[in-house]
């Protein structure tokens, strides 16, 4: 009975242990899906051509380009970014803990856990932010089971938002399948939409 009991205890640590490691594989791949990023200096933008010049490059593999912004929600300022989600080569999956991520359209928005939890949202609930002095609203499409990719707090769609109305996007290049990386690098367009 001892001898049961001790091989149920370890095998339950064990258990443990490899669910925790999977965990944190998934967080670190979410969090940091990308070899590098690129940020324009002093708060400018970078070229547009540049992640079409990097996606030409054959040692880069699924180049994106992406914009973030700071907004405030309630009183705290956030990211927001329009990071297209299903771009995100992590080698694991994104999924969402409410709704989904494919519903993501205009004036729809996808929240990290974090900001979904203090502000208690779910999947069609509306948040508003507060992007150069003017609220913007949105509809919940979605929420992240964990923390968002580059450490983006909300991620807003590919096609013209409130938030990007004064900055247009990048264009976007088409992603070219490549056989050895199994991440890619990632080119940022910038760290504000605003000059």
């Amino acid at each position: 009975m001892v001898v049961a009991l001790g091989v149920c205890l370890v095998g339950s640590t064990l258990t443990c242990l490899a669910s925790l490691s999977a965990y944190e594989r998934y967080r670190q791949a979410v969090e940091s899906p990308a070899d590098f990023r690129l940020y324009a200096r002093d708060g400018g933008t970078l070229d547009r051509s540049l992640a079409a010049d990097l996606a030409s490059h054959p040692g880069l593999v699924d180049v994106t380009a992406f914009r973030t912004a700071e907004v405030v929600e309630s009183t705290r300022s956030a990211t927001v970014s329009d990071l297209d989600l299903t771009a995100v080569r992590s080698g694991v999956g994104l999924t969402a803990r409410t709704g989904s991520l494919d519903r993501l359209g205009p004036a729809h928005v996808v929240v990290d856990a974090d900001h979904a939890h203090r502000l208690g949202v779910r999947a069609g609930d509306r948040v508003t932010l507060t992007f150069e002095g003017r609220p913007v609203r949105l509809t919940v499409a979605a929420t992240l089971p964990g923390a968002g990719p580059y450490g983006g707090d909300f991620f807003v769609p590919l096609v013209t938002s409130p938030v990007w109305e004064r900055t247009p996007r990048p264009p976007r290049s088409p992603p070219t399948p490549r056989k050895t990386a199994r991440r890619g690098g990632y080119a940022h367009s910038g760290p504000s939409p605003t000059r």
